[in-house]
């Protein structure tokens, strides 16, 4: 394993500062979230940990017979220096681990305030919504995931977008730890980047009705709209913070949520935890969001530090 010390101010790592920690592996998704993790750890004062791991003998893109880990650990340093010319002043750790990547990132990420992957890196089968490694950091991370793509990282990760124009969307089923959490990670993040935020709790007639009956829509919109406020009365006991707007929608929530991620800069989710009947580890909304989703996605679990 090789590690550099931090570019620019900042504590290390044993001192304890917030850290935001990026898997990077030269593909077009981890170019992505290099920097949107460039720009999450700007925003909240964390220093940023770009990590590569390999298992192959040699690595992707390596000639075999050459010093494969000079080779990896340049191309990282590589990918880091257009990063460190952005942002001069972030404090910028870079490490080569020996592994399986989702296990290192999973390893290096529990202490971490972030963890954000690209949706797909360089290996896997093409076509695929998301690649292994990113499905096992959102399944099994104890950190928020943040998931980006290459062709929809979003305005919100571009200095060059309009403050005050950007739009963080959080989807709500009731009020529940996994949801008190996202909402207030998706205040935070709307706050990070000047944005608004919008709850968005999602209702749906049962399908059993022959046709539309009133009186049933009614109660099963009204009952959606009574958890949703409940939600944000318990993520904010002290009152909503500015610029946030609840809405219902009608339909499927991960098909309202996807739709919803057209036109949004960040959607946040609440994870769920395993279940000892299930095994769940992700609820089907949240990962179909994950796959779907048109901007970046953030996984928020609850029970979690900070």
């Amino acid at each position: 394993m090789t590690s550099t010390p931090p570019r620019g101010a900042g504590a290390s790592v044993a001192d304890g500062p917030r850290r935001v920690l990026v898997g990077v592996d030269a593909s077009s998704d981890a170019a992505a979230a290099l920097h949107a993790g460039a720009c999450a750890a700007t925003a909240i004062g964390a220093e940023l940990l770009a990590l590569t791991a390999w298992a192959e003998t040699p690595p992707l893109g390596v000639e075999l017979g050459v010093d494969a880990d000079r080779v990896v650990i340049e191309r990282l340093q590589r990918e880091v220096e257009p990063i460190a010319a952005v942002f001069p002043s972030l404090p910028i750790r870079t490490r080569v681990v020996h592994g399986e990547a989702a296990r290192a990132l999973l390893t290096a990420g529990m202490d971490a305030d972030l963890l954000v992957v690209g949706a797909r890196g360089r290996g896997g089968f093409p076509g695929l919504p998301l690649g292994s490694t990113a499905m096992l950091c959102v399944l099994h991370a104890p950190a928020p995931v943040l998931v980006v793509r290459s062709s929809s990282s979003g305005p919100a990760f571009d200095a060059a977008d309009a403050p005050g124009s950007r739009r963080v969307v959080v989807g709500v089923a009731a009020a529940t730890t996994h949801s008190a959490a996202a909402l207030r990670d998706a205040a935070r993040a709307a706050q990070e980047l000047d944005a608004s935020l919008e709850v968005v709790t999602a209702w749906q007639a049962p399908e059993q009705l022959p046709g539309p009956v009133p009186a049933v829509t009614d109660r099963v919109r009204t009952t959606a709209a009574a958890r949703q406020a409940a939600a944000v009365r318990e993520a904010f006991p002290d009152g909503p913070p500015p610029r946030l707007r609840e809405t219902l929608q009608e339909g499927g929530a991960a098909a309202v949520l996807v739709a919803e991620s057209a036109r949004s800069d960040l959607l946040v989710v609440g994870g769920d935890s395993r279940n000892a009947l299930t095994g769940v580890l992700l609820g089907p909304v949240a990962l179909t969001s994950v796959m779907h989703a048109s901007c970046p996605v953030l996984v928020v679990r609850g029970g979690r530090r900070g």
